[in-house]
Order: C-alpha cells, then sequence, then structure tokens
C-alpha cells in the first residue's frame, strides 16, 4: 500500500513550528501531508523530471491508499506561516533530486 506525501524541509517542518509557536495548539495531532503516493507515483516523477535517466520498473502489487486525513489543522498552520498551500510531492522531489541531472546515466 501507499503512504502520504509530505514536503519535509519546508512544509512539515512549517507545521512544526506552528504547533510550537501558537498557543492555541495544545494536545493536538496535526497530519502535515499532502496527498497519498506509492513507489510508482515516485518513480513516473522521476521519469518524467530526468527523462534521460533510467529508473527501476514499476513495481506490481501496490494498491491505492484510500485513507480519509483530516489535513486542514497542517493547512491553516501553513496560512499562519504565510505559506498558501502544500509543496506538491513533483515539486518537493525536484527540489530534493536536482544533483541526480549531473549524475552518470548508470551508477
Amino acid at each position: 500500500t501507499g503512504d502520504w506525501s509530505s514536503d519535509v524541509c519546508s512544509s512539515d517542518l512549517r507545521c512544526h513550528v506552528g504547533a510550537l509557536i501558537y498557543s492555541d495548539v495544545v494536545s493536538e495531532r496535526i497530519w502535515a501531508a499532502t496527498s497519498p503516493f506509492h513507489i510508482n507515483e515516485i518513480l513516473r516523477i522521476l521519469r518524467k523530471l530526468y527523462p534521460t535517466k533510467k529508473f527501476a520498473e514499476d513495481q506490481e502489487g501496490f494498491g491505492n491508499d484510500l485513507s480519509v486525513i483530516d489535513t486542514k489543522r497542517g493547512e491553516e498552520l501553513l496560512r499562519r506561516l504565510g505559506r498558501t498551500a502544500w509543496i506538491g510531492m513533483e515539486e518537493s522531489i525536484r527540489l530534493n533530486t536536482k544533483d541526480l541531472e549531473a549524475l552518470p546515466e548508470r551508477m
């Protein structure tokens, strides 16, 4: 099954900071996640971002995560800290893998 994505270096961090600095956040579980995903989604994004690179084939047997998670409080904290929305999975992967462009075809 899949998991839920979050841009740890920006969106997730802002939610944690908000939970620490705002006095109205007390003993709450705050979900800092944007959407469900699985490994094939990551592979699809990597192939799109780096079409000259070779990545593993899609993996079989992964279903979609049908969980419904309330992320409203996390979104509220993001807005209070100046961000209008979560950083999406593709942008997060792009920011965290931009050095792949400089690597040789096969490692």
